[in-house]
């Protein structure tokens, strides 16, 4: 299910495996079509664990037992407690990985070999169709360019409000130069 906010895809069933850390890990990486109620064409490769930030972009703190947007479209629906993995370890303390409070939203740590955890797996969305040839693959989205939280493929902020600035106007350049927009937009 592609999060319309997110612009990631992840999987329907979102309690489809439990097991340490690691495993989860290895896990995911082999989920494909027929798996977890997968019906998608996906195979083995495309699916991830979510980072914290990734996690975090789906929560609906007003709403509990999920902490998920109203009429999210995840089974099971009426889920309440569970904590789900991310890919994001503490960096003071590598045995520790961030993880979901699916009950209330928080964000929390727990140790890598607990077996308590599930595993939601997550993808990125397929570029949208159409004729876009901007070169990087992503598909015609300036802000899959230029992510607020930083430069693309980092996990690090941006250096200056000026650097965000200076991407989006690349890009921006960019698609207007390809006629994938107009001056006005």
């Amino acid at each position: 299910m592609t999060g319309h906010l997110t612009g990631f895809v992840w999987v329907q069933w979102m309690l489809c495996f439990k097991d340490e850390w690691q495993a989860a890990l290895d896990h995911v990486k082999t989920l494909a079509d027929g798996q977890c109620g997968l019906a998608d064409g996906s195979v083995a490769g495309d699916w991830r664990l979510p980072n914290v930030r990734e996690l975090s972009s789906i929560t609906d703190y007003s709403e509990n037992g999920p902490a998920l947007p109203s009429g999210h479209p995840f089974t099971p629906s009426g889920v309440s407690g569970p904590t789900i993995w991310s890919s994001t370890s503490d960096v003071r303390e590598p045995v520790q990985v961030f993880g979901l409070n699916l009950d209330n939203g928080g964000i929390s740590m727990a140790g890598k070999m607990s077996k308590s955890i599930y595993a939601w797996a997550v993808r990125d969305a397929p570029p949208p169709p159409g004729p876009c040839s901007n070169g990087m693959d992503i598909g015609c989205l300036i802000v899959l360019l230029c992510l607020c939280d930083g430069p693309q493929g980092t996990m690090s902020a941006w250096k200056n409000h000026g650097k965000y600035v200076s991407c989006t106007a690349h890009a921006a350049k960019v698609f207007l130069s390809q006629g994938l927009i107009t001056g006005a937009e």
